[in-house]
């Protein structure tokens, strides 16, 4: 079955899927994507661990997680079955998402679970810094409010990335300047929305795309010709903003 098709099964059909891996949240949760279509692995508790770019079948029953498409066990039991494959890993590139194509109920149909590229991000607000010890919260993981342009979408930092990781998007983000531009490359994930399924600091980077400048200005103004000399040299002062 493709992930493709799988994505539209029923809850609890039997599918056998391939996929390059393109992100591990944990040993237990990670993404798998074929073509244009990804989908999340949920409950996998074998002994080989799980990398990104790893080429593998996972056999498994769809399941809908509050939005986000996956594949676990049989109902009850959370337990895929993985097998490594030996054949060269398709290339996976990721989609560029950019403010006017952020239209969250329209992305989550076919974004969910796939590898993207949004570019510009910022903080909506100063940066909490995520726990780094084996205390974090039990009920769930922590959501950051970003910007893109005018609109907003979230975060979501797992609370099962290890410490180290935490460490490390806690040196990233708060050595930020402010109102700091950040590009993310990582995974779509879904809780009744889609949102940034973030796996580790090297998900963000910081943007240096350089600000888009004038080629070339025009100035009009009325000039008295009596007072015209020729080979003039003007100067002219001049603020551009970003």
């Amino acid at each position: 079955t493709s992930i493709q098709a799988a994505r539209v099964l029923p809850n609890d059909t039997e599918v056998t899927v391939q996929g390059v891996v393109t992100r591990v949240i944990r040993q237990k949760s990670f993404f798998i994507q074929e073509g244009d279509f990804g989908i999340n692995i949920y409950g996998y508790e074998g002994t080989e661990e799980v990398a990104v770019g790893d080429f593998i079948q996972v056999y498994g029953f769809i399941a809908n997680y509050n939005g986000l498409m996956e594949i676990t066990g049989p109902t009850g039991s959370g337990l895929p079955e993985v097998q490594f494959l030996n054949d060269p890993a398709p290339t996976i590139t990721p989609v560029t998402i950019n403010e006017e194509g952020w239209v969250n109920d329209n992305l989550a149909p076919n974004f969910d679970g796939r590898l993207v590229e949004i570019k510009k991000l910022s903080l909506a607000g100063a940066w909490t810094p995520l726990l780094v010890d084996n205390t974090y919260p039990s009920s769930g993981g922590v959501n950051v409010t970003m910007n893109l342009g005018g609109k907003t979408l979230t975060a979501r930092f797992d609370r099962y990335i290890n410490v180290t990781e935490r460490e490390a998007l806690n040196t990233f983000f708060g050595g930020l300047a402010e109102g700091a531009k950040v590009n993310y490359t990582g995974v779509l994930g879904d809780y009744n929305g889609v949102q940034l399924a973030v796996a580790s600091a090297i998900d963000f980077a910081v943007n240096t795309d350089a600000p888009v400048l004038p080629t070339s200005i025009s100035v009009t103004a009325p000039v008295d010709p009596v007072e015209v000399v020729e080979n003039l040299t003007l100067q002219l002062s001049a603020s551009v903003l970003p």
